[in-house]
């Protein structure tokens, strides 16, 4: 329950893991960015790590001091990065059989979308 936070009666625990799911995209250009499949990721206190199967990326991030994601610091802090992989990969164990649509977007449903603001591409 995030309700006092929301209210400033309450905080959050800084070591609560947060899941992450970036929905799965054909391989597509987004801005400067290509992108293919589906991410995942663990925010742990101040760690970030970010799977990114069909891309190949494994990443992670110190977000106290860099908080815009920069300097992947995956290979200088493996175990911590095999430690968050594998709480990762226990979170996607318990939602295996969830449900997420691998169905493409229609052109139509495309434009319907970029004309609500959710997509300027």
């Amino acid at each position: 329950n995030l309700a006092a936070a929301l209210t400033g009666t309450g905080s959050l625990d800084p070591n609560r893991p947060i899941f992450l799911h970036r929905r799965r995209y054909p391989k597509i250009k987004l801005g400067q960015q290509w992108v293919q499949g589906e991410k995942f990721a663990i925010r742990l206190g101040r760690w970030k790590y970010i799977l990114g199967e069909e891309e190949h990326t494994q990443e992670l991030f110190d977000l106290a001091v860099d908080p815009r994601e920069k300097n992947n610091l995956f290979d200088e802090q493996s175990q911590l990065a095999n430690q968050l992989a594998d709480r990762l990969q226990n979170w996607r164990e318990q939602y295996i059989g969830v449900s997420i649509s691998d169905t493409p977007i229609s052109e139509d449903d495309f434009i319907r979308l970029k004309a609500l603001g959710y997509t300027n591409h």
